[in-house]
């Protein structure tokens, strides 16, 4: 069997080291490593929600005082469009910007990795950076000071809806990586406690699936990156619903999310990740519970070598006891994972689609997994979860 493009890329690719800032009120603290990478012009990418924040504004202050040009590009909350990233070029270029800092969660940040590639690879149409290793050219500089825990800081790959295709869409690249990273639970404890959670729970389906990818054994330090994000998620996402305003289990969910992101890099996008894309490109909102039922409904359908991994998982976690049969110890898993889908009505799971809209999807979904890393021989599980979700 022939390997999915991403992971002969990931096996050649050179990941670049990042820095961290994890404290409270370390956005500041960039601007000395920020003046040593050449930065001078710094375009500010955020939502219209954190525009409004006045930490934001004392950020661009703060930035101006240290000597930044500063500029704003504040974009419609909602997930990320083509047309968010073609505008936010344009003043980048209109204003001659050298650096990025984005300023909220995975749509902004995507925005800004987007955008710094389309500048420094000459492109047009995000389209055009659209599948494996198309960049030619590293981004310029990139700063995402987090406000969510999602992966997407520290992930090799940018994702959007695509206006021109109508698809939601993936370009992966080692060079999608930011040169910085801040988790400032100064701006972060602003952003609402369940899209906190919701990201957080997506950041443990990326994790999850990045260690059962069959491919996951070449690389035992990305696995362990998937175990410690498995287990500072689950504890912290469990404490923050009990106490919501407490900001240290804010910063451990987002480096735990930054562990699922680092997680996937060798291991590409799971079949939950790939199949959810699919009924993004339909529906435009998607919780994070949609893409946990599909990750369940595989597992329950999985072959003996996908058990035999997700029992290792349970054991790893320390969800079972070395001796459980493996059988016994994969069904730990699957409950450990039911656990979050407690916290969404049924209503969230709700997919306002219709069979043929599914079945028109799977050859979709296999063509990706083909690309992306996930395994595409499960094509009639991948229908029946689907069929499933859209039956509730």
């Amino acid at each position: 069997m022939s390997l999915p493009t991403y992971i002969k890329y990931a096996s050649e690719a050179e990941y670049e080291a990042q820095s961290y800032y994890l404290s409270s009120g370390s956005s500041y603290e960039v601007c000395d490593e920020l003046k040593n990478l050449g930065t001078k012009r710094v375009l500010f990418v955020c939502s219209k929600t954190i525009s409004k924040y006045m930490n934001f504004s004392d950020l661009v202050a703060g930035f101006e005082k240290v000597g930044f040009r500063s500029f704003s590009f504040i974009r419609n909350d909602g997930r990320l469009l083509s047309s968010d990233i073609l505008k936010g070029l344009q003043i980048y270029k209109e204003f001659n910007c050298d650096t990025i800092v984005a300023v909220g969660g995975a749509g902004e940040i995507d925005c800004g990795k987007m955008i710094s590639a389309m500048h420094t690879n000459n492109v047009s149409n995000p389209s055009e950076l659209v599948g494996i290793d198309k960049l030619k050219k590293d981004i310029s500089v990139l700063c995402c000071i987090v406000t969510d825990n999602s992966c997407a800081a520290a992930a090799s790959f940018a994702e959007f809806f695509d206006e021109f295709t109508s698809k939601w869409s993936v370009a992966m690249s080692a060079y999608l990586i930011p040169q910085v990273v801040v988790i400032d639970t100064d701006i972060a404890m602003r952003t609402d406690k369940n899209i906190a959670l919701d990201c957080a729970i997506t950041a443990f389906g990326v994790a999850v699936e990045s260690y059962l990818s069959q491919y996951a054994a070449n690389y035992p330090e990305y696995r362990a990156n998937a175990i410690e994000s498995c287990r500072s998620l689950a504890k912290y996402i469990n404490l923050t619903m009990e106490t919501p305003d407490e900001s240290y289990y804010r910063r451990r969910m987002a480096v735990g999310g930054l562990s699922a992101g680092l997680s996937a890099r060798m291991t590409g996008l799971g079949v939950a990740h790939i199949a959810s894309h699919a009924l993004m490109s339909k529906v435009k909102d998607i919780r994070s519970c949609v893409y946990l039922n599909i990750l369940l409904s595989i597992l329950l359908e999985a072959d003996d070598d996908t058990i035999a991994r997700a029992a290792q998982m349970a054991r790893d976690l320390g969800l079972v006891k070395i001796a459980m049969d493996d059988r016994g110890a994969a069904n730990a898993l699957i409950d450990h994972i039911r656990i979050y889908m407690d916290y969404y009505s049924e209503s969230d799971l709700n997919v306002p689609l219709t069979d043929k809209d599914v079945l028109g999807m799977v050859s979709d979904i296999v063509k990706e997994l083909d690309q992306f890393g996930g395994d595409n021989k499960i094509k009639s599980v991948i229908e029946r979860s689907l069929l499933k979700l859209i039956a509730k």
